[in-house]
């Protein structure tokens, strides 16, 4: 069975009992509600060693320390032996990374064949100029968008199939 690219996914994943990476976790919440509502184990890094001090310490106030771990780490260097994890997901990070292939290749190795890598993220359109300041980055020297076609060129390479993709534009901007 191929490992599959959903994105912003409406197929239903039975998460009971599954070890889930969260790839850019921030202060841990999205890994506190899968523990909690879905009982399954969470383990989510990010950048920040402040928000991760903060994740661990909420999980531990809401009794959840047993099932979600938060570390410090790279997501383009998982700290994790292969095939360790049957979900994992990013929620407005890979915006934020230079290295494309080498963060594709980390979420390949890390993921169990048969497993599920789900992903929602700000993509470039086009090639037109981005007015900066945008809630990702100050200026273009933080901003790192691709286009759809190029993350998926990246994804096939690392043998990921799409079983889903779901196009938030108009919404997002009509948020903004």
């Amino acid at each position: 069975m191929k490992q599959q690219s959903l994105k912003n996914s409406l197929i239903v994943i039975k998460l009971n009992g599954l070890n889930v990476l969260d790839v850019g976790c921030g202060l841990g919440g999205p890994c506190r509600m899968l523990a909690d509502e879905y009982n399954c184990k969470t383990t989510g890094i990010d950048l920040s060693t402040e928000y991760i001090r903060t994740a661990n310490k909420l999980s531990k106030l809401v009794n959840l320390k047993t099932k979600t771990r938060c570390i410090p780490g790279d997501a383009a260097a998982l700290p994790f032996d292969g095939n360790s994890f049957d979900v994992v997901w990013t929620r407005h990070v890979q915006m934020n990374i230079p290295d494309k292939e080498k963060f594709y290749s980390e979420i390949n190795r890390v993921l169990k064949t048969g497993g599920y890598f789900l992903f929602y993220d700000i993509l470039r359109k086009e090639n037109g100029v981005i007015n900066y300041p945008m809630p990702w980055a100050s200026n273009g020297n933080q901003s790192f968008l691709f286009k759809a076609d190029e993350i998926d060129s990246f994804l096939k390479a690392f043998g990921l199939t799409q079983e889903q993709s779901t196009n938030e534009t108009q919404a997002g901007i009509d948020f903004f």
